[in-house]
């Protein structure tokens, strides 16, 4: 007497369902990021665009920092820094700084980021309205 072999199967064509709904699922809910609304006017200024920035330094009007839309202390900024050089070497950075800033405290950042070894540094501002 001889024994008819099973052949199992698996359906393929609802795998690829499942997979679609899964790439649709986790585009729908992620976060993309996005710049933060923080009360932020920035000045005035000519100049061009920086593209794919590392690191992103927001500071409101009360001199509060925020590290990429996160508060932080200046010491938790330092110390943020120092681990996104180990990950990224020479990031780059841009400030964003409100109208209303005193100067010497965006010196102080600058010379921080300098004591940091931080040589690509952008300060973002407000682009002028042009004439066509």
């Amino acid at each position: 007497m001889r024994r008819s072999k099973f052949y199992v199967t698996v359906p393929l064509s609802s795998m690829a369902d499942v997979a679609f709904l899964l790439i649709v699922f986790f585009m729908a809910t992620s976060v993309l990021k996005m710049d933060a609304d923080l009360p932020l006017e920035l000045p005035e200024a000519k100049g061009e665009e920086l593209k794919d920035v590392d690191i992103s330094i927001s500071i409101d009007k009360n001199s509060n920092i925020y590290f990429d839309n996160i508060p932080v202390s200046k010491a938790e900024l330092i110390s943020r820094i120092r681990v996104k050089q180990t990950q990224t070497p020479n990031p780059k950075v841009i400030i964003n700084a409100h109208n209303e800033l005193p100067y010497e405290i965006l010196e102080d950042l600058i010379e921080t980021l300098r004591d940091l070894n931080i040589t690509k540094l952008g300060i973002v501002t407000k682009q002028s309205e042009r004439k066509l």
